[in-house]
């Protein structure tokens, strides 16, 4: 064999070890720390370009936005065949209480989602905003 072939053996051995590598890393990670992409591969977050992230995130609070008014939608159906008086008025606070609270935004989703709370963290951190 050449030395150009051993070269490019070497080189290709070394690609895939490492994309092993990252394979394994990511299986350890947490998923809080990754992010599912389009083809269904995980990403670390902090790989991920500026880009990516806001929009991510801007992504994340439009499905957050988009489920608040299915729920108020819901809430305001089963009102129609709800009976008794107890749980009328249970559905009724319900639906007081997210209408007085507003929308969700981004950092109300942060509360309760640990992965978007650390998106948050590392956009911090790059000095970026949404």
């Amino acid at each position: 064999m050449s030395d150009t072939t051993d070269d490019m053996e070497a080189g290709a051995f070394e690609l895939e070890y490492a994309m092993e590598r990252r394979e394994r890393q990511l299986k350890h990670t947490s998923d809080r720390y990754t992010w599912t992409i389009k083809d269904g591969n995980r990403i670390l977050i902090k790989s991920m370009t500026d880009t990516h992230l806001i929009n991510a995130l801007r992504m994340i609070e439009r499905r957050a936005k988009k489920d608040f008014y299915q729920m108020i939608e819901s809430g305001n159906k089963m009102l129609d065949f709800i009976q008794g008086e107890e749980a009328i008025n249970s559905i009724e606070g319900g639906l007081e209480n997210m209408i007085t609270d507003g929308e969700p935004d981004i950092y109300d989703v942060a509360c309760y989602e640990g992965r978007v709370a650390y998106m948050l963290k590392v956009l911090e951190k790059r000095g970026l905003q949404l």
